[in-house]
């Protein structure tokens, strides 16, 4: 049976509050002295509550006012260094989720554009669905794909020769790579994708649907016939509706 999930909030009846406070309080003490004692560090705890009229400490008095003095001696940059109270605590939590939405976005961008290629790769997309701006963005993340593909392809063949195959072999396989990385790319910078505005294409690329943690489930055996087909028919693979300057054809 799963943990009913806990509701952080007051608790308005008082017996309760009281009660629920010393339960915690003895798992709080014991969490500090478990940390102390597995990590060979020096702790304590003062801890004020309606509950008591004088404070309660851990471990004891003297050493509470060790660990105070040793902080003390301590340059006041370094002691306000991870110090933080509730307003910061929740600007660094809405900080973190914004940079999470944003990955989120541009993985989303990336996928869908990459499905967005496999169809057009297949004959099944219509070029003239997008706008002049898509298709333009379109051609970058397809310079990058092609890029990527043909820099692990020269890996594997790199791979093949050390295994002891053929050197004209490894040469038929590298000769169009070089001419697609020595060719005339839109892409030559690879961060360029990246300046990109990833909201635009929300609503301009099909074939994304949402998923439980935001992030489109791509079919990753797309990528896997492409470099299949690239090794054993590297003549022949290519992109129906572009030509070799990356432009749509007439």
């Amino acid at each position: 049976m799963t943990r009913k999930k806990l509701n952080i909030s007051y608790i308005t009846n008082d017996s309760m509050r009281k009660s629920t406070f010393n339960k915690r309080k003895k798992g709080f003490f014991k969490k500090i002295y478990e940390l102390s004692v597995l990590c060979g560090i020096q702790a304590c705890a003062v801890i004020y509550s309606p509950f008591s009229s004088t404070p309660e400490v851990w471990p004891s008095n003297s050493e509470v006012k060790k660990v105070v003095e040793k902080f003390e001696q301590i340059p006041d940059t370094e002691q306000e260094k991870k110090m933080v109270n509730h307003e910061g605590f929740l600007r660094q939590s809405i900080t973190k989720t914004r940079e999470n939405i944003t990955k989120k976005i541009m993985d989303n961008t990336d996928m869908a554009m990459n499905e967005t290629m496999f169809q057009f790769l297949r004959g099944r997309g219509d070029m003239f669905q997008l706008t002049d701006k898509h298709r333009d963005d379109l051609c970058r993340h397809i310079d990058q794909y092609l890029k990527e593909l043909y820099h692990h392809r020269k890996i594997l063949s790199q791979s093949h020769l050390e295994h002891g195959e053929s050197s004209s072999a490894a040469n038929a396989m590298t000769q169009p790579a070089a001419i697609a990385e020595e060719g005339s790319s839109s892409l030559p910078n690879p961060d360029a994708f990246n300046n990109l505005n990833p909201n635009q294409y929300q609503q301009n690329f099909e074939g994304c649907p949402n998923s439980q943690d935001g992030i489109y489930n791509q079919n990753h055996q797309q990528e896997e016939w492409l470099v299949s087909q690239m090794m054993n028919n590297p003549n022949q693979v290519r992109f129906p509706m572009m030509d070799d300057n990356n432009h749509q054809q007439p």
